[in-house]
Order: structure tokens, then C-alpha cells, then sequence
């Protein structure tokens, strides 16, 4: 629990492979994969990142990698978000975690 991902909807209009590697060579973010010729990039994490939900409220982790293509776009993977925020934010992801099988 604390992590989730999804489909990155950017603020600004123009991000995609271009901005996010000359972001990542600029910040000295480390690339996991950087594949130019299909504009494919995926980050570690991203220090000092903020990613707000639809409503502008920040949603604070304590890591945050990005990773897609320009084709198809870019997600984002959000892990340490303490409770209980991510009860607040993610009502469904902890319905399925509280409900899930253990064995």
C-alpha cells in the first residue's frame, strides 16, 4: 500500500520524450531506459517533483518516476504516499487492498 501509477496529464502542453530527457540530463535524473529513435524514456526517481491531483491538491510521495513514450504517453508511478491520505485519495486501492486474500 502507499503506491500508485497511472496515466501522467500534463499542465503544460509540449512535454513528452523531448522536455522529460533534457529535464533528466539537466537534473542529473538517471534513465532506466532512453530509446530516441522511438521517443521511449522511463526515470528513477524524480527529486523534487510535485504532482497534483485533478483538483490542484499536491500529492506528496517519497518517490515519483515517469515513464512512456511520446506516442502513447507517459505514466507516472508515485510510491511512499503516507496514510491517511492515501486512504483519502485512493478510497478504491485501499477497498481493494483491505479486501484482498491473505494467506
Amino acid at each position: 500500500m502507499g503506491v500508485v501509477s497511472g496515466l501522467v496529464d500534463f499542465s503544460y502542453s509540449g512535454v513528452g520524450y523531448d522536455f522529460i530527457k533534457s529535464y533528466c540530463i539537466k537534473k542529473k535524473v538517471e534513465l532506466v531506459a532512453d530509446y530516441p529513435e522511438d521517443k521511449l524514456i522511463s526515470t528513477k526517481t524524480i527529486e523534487g517533483l510535485i504532482v497534483l491531483n485533478s483538483i490542484g491538491v499536491e500529492i506528496k510521495g517519497l518517490g515519483y518516476q515517469l515513464g512512456g513514450m511520446d506516442s502513447e504517453g507517459f505514466d507516472i508511478a508515485i510510491e511512499g504516499i503516507p496514510y491517511p491520505f492515501y486512504g483519502e485519495e485512493f478510497p478504491q486501492h485501499l477497498k481493494n487492498y483491505e479486501n484482498k486474500d491473505v494467506k
